[in-house]
């Protein structure tokens, strides 16, 4: 250590003695009075503890300062310049510039002024969760008191300024000329409410007397003789402000209108409802809860009865409709072995329709719903689920329902793998085996008539088994050998038997209930290696392609279980002429059955991978940089050796090529090999034998994505463009945008002589620009090229007000037509001061 830094040490050694004996000793300070004042000291990063004595402190003090600190013993005064931390008990003061009189037990805080004469470093008053920033404070640490001028605070998200601000004590204090705010720019807020004075109550509320309204500095003749703002902590329970309007179909109305109730740390309660004043009317309960590690989620169901035109009119309708909603979700973290999750919604089909008041929300055509829950077994390869689902399409109002859907699954095993490795891994022991087996009960039909009948035939049931056995191995070096078996069952509790009715001349069918078993089993081996082929270019902007192939082959074999021997298929008469069709008795099962038809076939594909290297000359060198021309393109199709006819299936093409990670492009087709007839019909006759080519192109499809966006969202610098036409408008080529596209081609080839193709073509696009830093357009939109129509459209339009914000949207056309005008104050407390006008689809009837 040096000698300056040892008598630095000493320095502060005898300061803290001398402050310690001289002020800390209620005695001493009373006799022997100190008339010597000691020279100031500079210091940086410094911090002294006071320890506690009985005359005014009651608790250690701790301050610090970044510049200097120095000690006026005859005022009894510590004087602490730049970047001040004063703590004491509770109460945190950071200033410029802050003296402590041990006499007057005061602490005065104020800001400095920098090199260019602005004051900085101004005073904040931290007192537990409570904030002020300040000109100046004065603060008594005995009597707990301050006087507090040109005060900012902070209550969650709103704010009080104050033009001086008197605390009597650690929980009450009294303001003078205020303003009350959600605008963060306090100096000079957007709007606010004056206060001439009020009455603050710590984690409470705020008591003011007369207030009137400010916007933009201007104030409204919107007076109040008092007011009751809140400034608690946490949650608490209170009205939810309604929004007003007037629909032309529905009347006068007040949407939302609610109360809030905290029920526990953990849970509230949220009630809503709409009133309209031709009859409509919404009821709807909603609650969130939460336990931290555990889980959280949400539950809330909504009745309504809406209303259009007046009663005895020919148009007059009353609708009834429901919505259940419930979301659970549970913590990785509460359990190692079980898992719980829900996601449910469900309701009458027109309920979306007739209370949506979002686009998205109204196009959404379908309520879907699953509740899962899983049993882990640790160091064990068991896996039990339970899966109950539900589906419903509001618009064709059919609804699906599966519960249970238990799956208990044995994850693979590898039976003849040694405990103990020495060597190589044989062949045998990669031999796998892994079970699985799925109990299901399902009830599917139109929401009206689901439920009613006869429940127990609508059900259907099964379980289904399967035990699948495979491994790989490498052959001649480079191709990879796979051979698997693969068995199922199926456990069935009906049938059902069709026979020929000669009274009624038709087809009936009749249920048989009993216990079914169902069995197949079959074989298959694949083998798949990669080849690789490359061409160089001499010359030219191309250096080389690369093309990579992936090709497979395999071979399948399966019985035909329709065979009479097996008992899974009859015959049936299926018409007066004596005609016969074969069908399977449970192919309306859950799960299905058997195939039909033997099968030894011989299945193919080969993926291809094709890239080239381009050169890229600079001043210095010469790169290159590798272009993918296809990403994938794969070809697959097998051949039945054992079929009847129709050996050869179709052909399926399809492929893959992104551009740049902006553009990409996704294509396919359904190549047939075989003729057809006039009306349509498949025949045993290939097309290369008729000289009419390998095959014909049946169904095709092509979709071009892209993106298209500014480079530079946030420019530093932004150099317009003058308009040479006009010297007054500018171009600025910097202003952020986003395009993202769609186009879709899907073609069907007509297979009946006479008609023509079905040619869909359809080009969406969507995006937002940003007009200025404050404004934005979204859109999403698009044109149906074969109907000539343009797709479902909107336009929002927002602007940032800082602590306000507006927001159009526009559905200008369709049968959704609307638009909602929105402008609302930004926090959430305030939420509710908001003016929206709306006019939704029911509205343009």
């Amino acid at each position: 250590m040096s000698q300056f830094n040892k008598f630095i040490v000493y320095c502060r050694f005898v300061l803290a003695f001398l402050y310690f004996f001289f002020f800390l000793n209620k005695e001493s300070c009373a006799q022997t009075p100190i008339k010597t004042p000691i020279d100031s000291v500079s210091t940086k990063d410094t911090t002294i503890s006071v320890p506690t004595s009985s005359g005014g402190l009651d608790d250690v003090v701790n301050y610090e300062s970044y510049d200097s600190i120095w000690f006026d013993l005859k005022a009894k005064e510590i004087h602490l310049y730049r970047s001040v931390v004063i703590k004491y008990k509770e109460i945190v003061i950071e200033a410029g510039y802050v003296v402590l009189n041990f006499d007057k037990n005061t602490i005065n805080a104020k800001g400095i002024l920098d090199s260019l004469g602005n004051v900085v470093q101004n005073p904040v008053f931290k007192d537990g969760g409570q904030t002020y920033g300040a000109k100046e404070i004065v603060y008594n640490y005995q009597s707990k008191k301050a006087v507090v001028s040109e005060v900012v605070t902070k209550l969650d998200q709103n704010y009080l300024i104050g033009e001086k601000v008197k605390m009597i004590n650690e929980s009450e204090a009294f303001l003078k000329n205020g303003k009350f705010t959600t605008c963060s720019q306090t100096e000079d807020p957007h709007y606010y409410l004056a206060i001439t004075k009020a009455k603050m109550i710590k984690d409470d509320k705020i008591v003011a007397g007369p207030s009137y309204i400010v916007i933009e500095g201007v104030p409204l003749p919107i007076g109040l003789p008092f007011a009751l703002l809140p400034a608690q902590k946490g949650k608490s329970s209170g009205l939810i402000m309604p929004m007003y309007g007037n629909s032309p179909q529905l009347g006068l109305f007040l949407r939302d209108l609610g109360y809030y109730q905290p029920i526990s740390e953990n849970m509230d309660l949220r009630l809503y409802s709409d009133i309209y004043s031709f009859g409509s009317w919404r009821l709807k309960a909603s609650s969130f809860y939460t336990k931290r590690y555990k889980f959280n989620g949400n539950v809330s169901m909504s009745f309504s009865n809406t209303r259009f035109g007046e009663k005895g009119d020919l148009d007059f309708s009353s609708q009834r409709d429901f919505l259940f909603n419930w979301n659970f979700n549970q913590d990785p973290k509460a359990s190692t072995k079980n898992r719980f999750n829900a996601n449910v919604t469900a309701g009458s089909s027109n309920f979306i329709r007739n209370n949506s008041f979002t686009t998205n929300a109204f196009l959404n055509n379908s309520l879907n719903s699953s509740v899962a829950w899983t049993r882990l077994f640790p160091e064990k390869p068991y896996i039990l689920s339970i899966t109950a689902s539900h589906s419903q399409n509001t618009q064709t109002k059919a609804v699906n329902i599966t519960l249970p859907n238990a799956t208990f699954t044995v994850n693979r095993l590898n039976p003849f793998l040694r405990k103990v490795q020495i060597g190589t891994t044989k062949w045998y022991e990669k031999i796998g085996v892994s079970y699985t087996a799925n109990a299901q009960a399902s009830l599917s039909g139109a929401d009206s008539t689901l439920f009613k009948g006869d429940l127990g035939s609508k059900v259907k049931t099964g379980i289904l088994h399967s035990i699948p056995v495979s491994t790989s191995f490498s052959a001649l070096k480079y191709v990879t050998v796979t051979p698997s078996v693969n068995y199922r069952e199926w456990w069935y509790f009906q049938r059902i038997e069709s026979f020929w009715e000669p009274d009624s001349n038709k087809v009936l069918n009749t249920t048989r209930n009993d216990f079914y078993a169902l069995r197949e089993y079959g074989a298959s081996i694949s083998m798949n290696t990669r080849l690789y082929g490359t061409f160089q270019f001499k010359s030219g902007p191309i250096s080389a392609i690369r093309h990579s192939m992936n090709p497979s082959v395999g071979l399948s074999i399966r019985p035909d279980f329709s065979a009479p021997n097996f008992g899974y298929y009859s015959t049936y008469q299926s018409d007066a002429l004596g005609n016969t069709r074969r069908y399977s008795f449970y192919q309306s099962n859950i799960f299905g059955g058997p195939a039909g038809g033997k099968q030894a076939a011989i299945n193919y594909s080969l993926d291809n991978v094709l890239e080239m290297k381009v050169k890229k000359h600079t001043d210095s060198a010469t790169t290159f940089k590798k272009v993918k021309i296809f990403d994938s393109f794969l070809i697959n199709g097998s051949y039945n050796g054992v079929a009847d006819s129709l050996r050869w299936s179709a052909i399926n093409l399809s492929g893959r090529t992104t551009f740049s990670p902006n553009l990409s492009t996704n294509f396919g087709a359904v190549l047939n090999p075989y003729l057809r007839t006039d009306n349509g019909t498949v025949i045993n006759d290939l097309r290369i034998q008729n000289k009419q080519g390998l095959a014909s192109v049946e169904q095709f499809f092509f979709t071009l994505s892209g993106t298209i966006r500014s480079k530079n969202n946030k420019p530093e610098a932004v150099t317009p463009t003058a308009v040479p036409e006009n010297s007054n408008a500018w171009i600025d080529f910097t202003i952020p945008y986003t395009v993202n596209f769609n186009y879709n081609v899907q073609v069907s080839k007509a297979l009946v002589k006479g008609q023509s193709s079905q040619i869909i073509q359809v080009f969406t696009f969507n995006g937002d620009v940003n007009l200025t830093p404050k404004w934005k357009i979204g859109y999403n939109t698009g044109y149906d090229l074969t109907s000539k129509k343009v797709t479902p459209t909107i336009f929002n339009l927002y602007r940032d007000l800082h602590c306000w914000e507006m927001s159009i949207n526009v559905v200008p056309f369709g049968y959704n037509q609307s638009y909602t005008f929105t402008l609302n104050v930004k926090a959430q407390a305030l939420r509710d001061l908001r003016i929206t006008r709306r006019r939704d689809w029911y509205d343009y009837r």
